[in-house]
């Protein structure tokens, strides 16, 4: 029905305009923990080519002597491996409470849209029953002039 206004539209635009923020947020903090892992499963697979090279090395010389480097990268490794998952875990938990406020705006978001359609009901049956009156009014007009005719 066109000439059904709901007062509250604005605010409903605004709060789909901040819901597509937060989605676009969220996003971002997907595409963060995609890259730490990345890193991380990077690292884990550095540190396996590692060891197998010094295995290979081990067996082809025979000497340790070329080893003498590997706990000192090792180290580094772990401690990159660390930051990762410390990065990872903040960044999860950054991406829960994005999520949180996600649910919550949608939340408003559908109370919003309950109210405009209760609001259009409303309206709706407020029409239908001018309309019905209308008819009504015309009916009895009709049968009134039908009446004085005879």
């Amino acid at each position: 029905m066109k000439n059904f206004k709901f007062n509250l539209e604005p605010l409903l635009r605004l709060k789909e305009v901040e819901k597509k923020k937060i989605e676009l947020e969220l996003a971002h903090c997907q595409l963060e923990i995609d890259d730490f892992q990345h890193k991380l499963d990077s690292e884990n697979k550095s540190i396996s080519d590692m060891l197998s090279e010094a295995e290979l090395l081990v067996r082809q010389s025979g000497s340790i002597r070329s080893l003498l480097s590997i706990p000192n990268i090792m180290e580094i490794k772990k401690k990159n491996i660390k930051t990762l998952e410390d990065n990872i875990k903040t960044s999860e938990e950054k991406r829960q409470e994005v999520l949180k406020r996600l649910n919550i705006k949608n939340s408003e978001i559908k109370n919003i849209n309950e109210k405009r359609d209760e609001k259009y009901n409303l309206y709706k049956k407020q029409i239908e029953k001018i309309e019905d009156d209308k008819r009504s009014e015309l009916y009895n007009l009709v049968a009134h002039y039908k009446k004085l005719e005879h």
